[in-house]
């Protein structure tokens, strides 16, 4: 069992901050992150058709990652509008502090878009795993 986990990760360690990942890929990762609060999905499936992400393992874990993120997002503030409709219907003064609901996304994207400036893989909690054990990374 655990070499298993070390043969999955293997890829992972192989890459410290500022290793040997260019600053070309690192801003690319990190802009798949950010881009999404501007654009979503635009730079992750460029990058992805691209047939250079292909061989670069770092953009390609980051376009993945990043993509996953949006369509957790998307869940999210579903049920964050949920939570702030029935939030201010019951106690119309709670309107003025559930609006942060919807900036959290914003936060775990700017979060994992520094991680991959800096060159990092960065893992989020369950979802990295989640998308390891699916193949998708």
């Amino acid at each position: 069992m655990a070499l298993e986990a070390q043969s999955t990760h293997e890829h992972l360690e192989s890459f410290e901050e500022g290793g040997s990942v260019d600053t070309n890929e690192r801003l690319l990762a990190g802009l798949s992150y950010v881009s999404q609060i501007i654009l979503p999905a635009l730079l992750p499936v460029i990058l992805l058709l691209s047939p250079e992400t292909r061989t670069k393992p770092f953009l390609r874990y980051h376009a993945v990652q990043s993509l996953a993120i949006l369509a957790l997002a998307i869940v999210y503030f579903l049920a964050a509008t949920a939570v702030y409709i029935l939030g201010s219907a019951t106690e119309s003064c709670l309107a003025c502090v559930l609006w942060v609901l919807f900036f959290v996304p914003a936060g775990v994207l700017l979060y994992a878009g520094w991680g991959a400036f800096r060159g990092r893989y960065v893992r989020i909690c369950w979802l990295t795993r989640f998308l390891e054990e699916n193949r998708w990374l």
